[in-house]
């Protein structure tokens, strides 16, 4: 039930992404089936809110899921990969 009443995020976050919005950070991560996973995080004041999606081909990707982030121990591993993602892009 708690999720449903956060849906409404999930186009929001979308929207400020494609228009370039700094709140919105991306990264793409390899989950443990060896599946790459791409993150939307929304973080403003004590809002932290990710999206989860997955290339469905080329040109498509599926939404997998969304939920707030509450504990310090997930946004220091959601900082973490973020950062990971970063030195591996300025290395290439």
């Amino acid at each position: 039930l708690y999720r449903a009443t956060r849906s409404i995020w999930v186009k929001e976050i979308i929207d400020l992404y494609n228009s370039g919005d700094k709140r919105i950070q991306y990264w793409e991560k390899e989950n443990s089936q060896k599946r790459m996973r791409l993150y939307l995080r929304y973080q403003e004041n004590e809002h932290d809110y990710v999206l989860v999606f997955e290339p469905a081909s080329k040109q498509r990707i599926r939404f997998i899921t969304s939920f707030p982030v509450f504990f310090m121990s997930a946004k220091a591993d959601f900082s973490k990969d973020l950062n990971d993602y970063k030195k591996a892009l300025a290395k290439t």
